[in-house]
């Protein structure tokens, strides 16, 4: 087995260099794919979390009506308190209540399981 001459193993070490660089340059590229689709799902994630939950408008005044709102809908911007069904239904029982015209929670909130409540004892 001969030895390569010292141009040539430079230049092999040269190949392998730049092999090495443009295969870095494609982790890099996945990494920062990846990152974005991280952040993508973390987004998804946090929007499916309120759009399945509600939000409740109180009335200004007395004779208005509570509106019910899925929890992304854009009629109720300045909404805070996500809540699931069964809270909603118990929270809005015996009070004047109407579903938003443009999201239409009241399908969702139909058949609604409530746990009974029992009644306070006392303590």
């Amino acid at each position: 087995m001969s030895e390569s001459s010292l141009p040539e193993r430079i230049e092999k070490h040269r190949a392998v260099a730049a092999w090495l660089e443009f295969q870095l340059g494609q982790e890099r590229a996945t990494i920062r794919r990846l990152e974005k689709e991280a952040v993508e799902w973390d987004r998804r994630k946090a929007v499916a979390w309120r759009e399945r939950r509600f939000t409740v408008q109180e009335p200004r005044h007395d004779e208005e009506q509570y509106v019910i709102h899925r929890g992304g809908c854009m009629n109720n911007p300045g909404a805070r308190d996500y809540v699931q069904a069964p809270e909603v239904v118990i929270m809005m029982q015996g009070k004047n209540v109407e579903g938003c015209r443009t999201c239409n929670p009241m399908p969702g909130l139909r058949g609604t399981w409530t746990p009974r409540l029992a009644p306070d004892e006392g303590a």
